[in-house]
């Protein structure tokens, strides 16, 4: 930083040029001006740290009260989706065909991350549940919560949960 008088390389450190400029005003006692300086640079770089200390305990603050807000809004919008799915039935064959698109979509070139990483979330759940109602012959018509095996996702939310105090 352009602020520090003292600079920092690792656990060294090393006076800026101003402390020894300011020494010399010290002359003929360069010595006591040096300690003198030096001093004082430790002094303005205990404020100045303290300062830095401060915005980042702030900065941090607002990091964690973003992130909790995020949270409870994730939780928000799953509880109410879950909910839909419950109460929601698809045929099967509906399931499988969505399957295949999204698998036929992945496989494009320039696929936006996004939608890679909603595809990486969705794609085994969906297999699974296409390969249990293959080997069962089920209903043709599923509980779409029961087709996306939310498990580990309301695993993660409860903690979520817990910590909010939700």
């Amino acid at each position: 930083m352009h602020n520090e008088l003292i600079h920092y390389t690792g656990d060294h450190g090393s006076w800026d040029a101003v402390v020894d400029q300011a020494a010399s005003l010290f002359n003929p006692f360069t010595a006591a001006g040096k300690i003198i300086t030096r001093i004082g640079a430790c002094m303005v770089e205990i404020k100045r740290l303290n300062h830095v200390s401060a915005e980042l305990q702030r900065r941090h603050q607002r990091a964690d009260a973003m992130l909790l807000q995020h949270r409870q809004t994730v939780i928000l919008l799953f509880d109410g989706e879950r909910e839909h799915s419950r109460q929601t039935r698809i045929e099967s064959a509906a399931l499988v065909t969505g399957y295949q698109n999204m698998v036929e979509r992945v496989c494009e070139p320039r696929v936006p991350a996004k939608f890679y990483d909603l595809a990486q979330a969705l794609l085994p759940a969906m297999s699974a549940e296409i390969a249990r109602l293959t080997r069962t012959r089920g209903d043709n018509l599923v509980r779409l919560s029961d087709s996306l095996r939310l498990g580990d996702t309301e695993a993660a939310l409860a903690a979520w949960r817990a910590v909010a105090g939700a």
